[in-house]
């Protein structure tokens, strides 16, 4: 990666960060719902995020900003999802250890469509779904990964060996698919309060 410009020119301002948020708002949905495998906590955890990436106007670099906004997504639903993965992970520590992957080479998903992988996604243990995305999308280290979830590596290793299989197991040969917005969540457009109204969920308004 590059290095960005110096300056105050170089760094985002709260418009490349709503434009972010709108431009890429199906995205994100599909990450937040994916990981908490539930609506509300997913919108929850979408609004937290964006309330926190436009605290970051003037402070991150443009080149940085997508990247940045998923790890505050995924954060965000660490937070919301601690209690399940903790119990995910007590199960997890009992099985017998696993090799550690000997090289990012091996972590390469199979060819599925974005609604594919969401349901096999869905399929798994909060701390294996967390695992997978993490190492396996996001291409965090085994240790990044196991800070952020708060358990040890080896833990990690078990939960990743068996998401892996199991997203193997129910692979579909399918063509990719554009990403679609979890069931109940509507477009991100900007950050703000979110209200609830005949079970639809709203757009978030701007906050200028």
């Amino acid at each position: 990666m590059g290095r960005p410009p110096n300056g105050a020119a170089g760094r985002c301002t709260a418009d490349d960060l709503r434009d972010l948020i709108a431009s890429s708002a199906e995205e994100f949905c599909w990450l937040s719902y994916t990981l908490t495998g539930e609506r509300v906590r997913a919108q929850i955890s979408l609004e937290k995020a964006c309330d926190q990436l436009m605290d970051g106007t003037g402070l991150v670099f443009r080149e940085w900003i997508h990247r940045w906004a998923r790890r505050l997504i995924i954060k965000s639903c660490i937070a919301t999802m601690r209690g399940e993965i903790q119990s995910s992970s007590q199960s997890a520590s009992k099985h017998p250890a696993v090799p550690a992957p000997s090289s990012s080479a091996a972590l390469v998903l199979p060819e599925l469509s974005l609604q594919s992988l969401q349901e096999c996604l869905l399929r798994l243990d909060p701390l294996s779904r967390f695992v997978l995305v993490l190492r396996m999308m996001e291409k965090y280290s085994r240790r990044e990964t196991a800070l952020l979830l708060g358990v040890d590596e080896g833990t990690c290793d078990v939960a990743q060996e068996a998401a892996i299989k199991e997203v193997k197991v129910r692979r579909r040969p399918e063509e990719r698919m554009p990403v679609q917005p979890a069931p109940g969540l509507t477009r991100v457009s900007s950050p703000g309060k979110i209200r609830k109204d005949n079970s639809e969920w709203h757009k978030l308004r701007t906050s200028p």
